[in-house]
């Protein structure tokens, strides 16, 4: 009987004269959130990009440099010490093999020590720009950080929106896009070859903070982050991808054999 009257109800809905308006209204709703979601999503992007490049060139790299390293004394950590002593170094076997070339055994000749001398100020103003960098890097993700996180809490139904949005992205995918992008995502982050990616990634982050390069920190986290990140995935796939969609679950392990 339910099934009749479910049948009945849209045929008389069916033909209902303010069937079409509602049905366009619906549209225009659903196209409304739609843009409404996009748009939100794009302020989470650009608001703290914006934040972070502008307040670093116009306001925090200026004030450090006027604030932090003002002083003529330059303050080296010791992974900076070594590599400018080791270029430093690079730049004295060079000058001795010009003069070698030019025939002259006599190293501490006047333009020599002038090319030294030179050498020394451009790696002493090298140092200190390389300092303000990380420091105004430091402070302008720290306040990106913020204010994204402000602009969440005060924003909440738009976020609620945003995640509605994508939840219902992901269910009106069929079961071989789920699985493909299941497939797309663990092989990217978890696969053979994604140890390459974490790798540079790591090293671009100790560069951009001033960091020194662990090699055992590296190896160890490569070791260890993906296989969590490998576990927390079967783990999602078991618990809720098997109860709310088991056909994209017997497509994803159809197509990863």
């Amino acid at each position: 009987m339910k099934g009749w009257r479910a049948i009945l109800a849209r045929v008389q809905q069916s033909f209902d004269p303010n069937a079409e308006a509602g049905t366009i209204a619906d549209f225009q709703a659903s196209r409304q959130r739609t843009v409404a979601a996009l748009r939100y999503f794009l302020l989470l992007l650009v608001i703290p990009l914006l934040v972070n490049q502008v307040a670093e060139v116009v306001l925090i790299r200026p004030i450090v440099q006027r604030t932090v390293f003002s002083s003529s004394e330059i303050v080296l950590s010791s992974f900076q010490e070594e590599r400018l002593l080791k270029e430093f170094r690079t730049f004295e076997s060079r000058l001795r093999f010009e003069a070698l070339l030019r025939g002259s055994t006599e190293v501490s000749m006047p333009a020599i020590e002038e090319r030294r001398s030179e050498k020394l100020l451009e790696l002493a103003a090298s140092s200190r720009q390389e300092n303000v960098q990380i420091l105004s890097n430091i402070m302008a993700d720290l306040l990106s950080a913020i204010v994204f996180m402000i602009f969440v809490l005060k924003t909440q139904p738009q976020f609620e929106l945003l995640k509605q949005f994508l939840s219902n992205l992901v269910d009106g995918l069929s079961d071989s896009a789920k699985a493909f992008l299941i497939i797309l995502v663990t092989d990217v982050f978890v696969g053979f070859h994604s140890s390459y990616g974490w790798e540079v990634l790591l090293k671009n982050v100790f560069d951009h903070y001033g960091l020194i390069e662990n090699r055992a920190f590296i190896g160890l986290f490569i070791a260890t982050f993906p296989v969590t990140l490998d576990t927390i995935g079967k783990y999602w796939i078991f618990r809720y991808l098997n109860r709310n969609s088991p056909s994209a679950v017997a497509t994803y392990h159809r197509m990863n054999e």
